[in-house]
């Protein structure tokens, strides 16, 4: 009899134990990765020459860590933008001998310090990025550092970052004062609003200013991402346009992301969590990081 009533205890309370099983949440991996790949058009519209329309590719990877409050990102990226035959001198055109067939843009960076995921997050954050005019034309290195901060409300994320920069170029001008022959000083500012209307999709707003050398040029970018609900991807198209005094810039662009480690995380979560934005810098007739 004895055995008998232990065994009906048993087997009525199985249900329950086999929920509670069910039921336990998998704690969250402490770090992911993320790939970004794009593709598009660019368009310049330099002061004295016509406008060109040019087709950009390009890609973002990062690595992210998050340890109890303690985050750590690391990120490569790279940019090509075909601007076939624009002028590698102050003539604009004028001589035929100094042109450039394409800019081109790669580098590295990293962000480190303390975030939650519930309330927000203020890093450090630096980049390096080497920039190219091919055929023949000038190089040059983009240094920044700087913060960030990124505060959560709900469905909304409230961000700003700024630093300072350093853009050294190696060799002869570009077009005016597009691309510098000296060590040029400045900073960038800027803000960012991000909305999830679902925990899947994500709508970002982005506007600032970048500075070197006296030569102030405001930016701004909107993206639109969705990533559907389980899946390791997500799919992204982004605008952005930078006005100079001798070139407006805009670039239009569609790609894919991939998640990696991540799961279960939604975007909204994954964002949060782990990844801060790869790119804190601006256009200089490519896209820098």
């Amino acid at each position: 009899m004895l055995r008998r009533l232990l065994v009906l205890s048993v087997l009525s309370l199985s249900p329950w134990l086999g929920s509670g099983v069910a039921g336990a949440t998998q704690p969250p991996s402490p770090c992911a990765l993320r790939f970004e790949g794009y593709g598009g058009m660019s368009v310049l519209d330099f002061e004295s020459e016509p406008t060109r329309d040019n087709a950009n590719a390009g890609g973002t990877g990062s690595a992210a860590c998050l340890f109890d409050y303690f985050h750590v990102q690391g990120d490569v990226f790279g940019d090509y933008n075909d601007v076939d035959k624009v002028a590698a001198n102050r003539g604009l055109g004028q001589q035929p001998s100094g042109h450039t067939d394409y800019f081109s843009n790669v580098g590295a960076g990293a962000h480190f310090g303390l975030a939650d995921p519930n309330v927000g997050a203020v890093e450090v954050n630096g980049a390096y990025n080497r920039e190219m005019v091919h055929e023949s034309g000038p190089s040059g290195n983009l240094w920044r550092i700087g913060m960030e901060g990124e505060y959560y409300l709900d469905p909304v994320t409230i961000g700003a970052s700024a630093g300072y920069l350093n853009n050294h170029l190696t060799s002869n001008s570009v077009v005016n004062n597009f691309w510098r022959t000296t060590k040029g000083d400045g900073y960038w500012a800027r803000g960012i609003l991000r909305y999830y209307p679902t925990e899947d999709i994500k709508l970002e707003g982005l506007g600032g200013v970048g500075t070197i050398d006296g030569d102030t040029v405001p930016q701004a970018r909107v993206l639109a991402e969705y990533r559907p609900h389980s899946w390791p991807v997500g799919f992204f198209i982004r605008g952005e346009g930078a006005w100079d005094n001798t070139v407006d810039q805009y670039f239009a662009t569609g790609g894919v992301r991939v998640y990696l480690f991540d799961d279960p995380a939604t975007l909204r979560e994954s964002d949060r969590r782990y990844f801060r934005e790869a790119c804190t810098q601006f256009l200089m007739g490519v896209r820098t990081c």
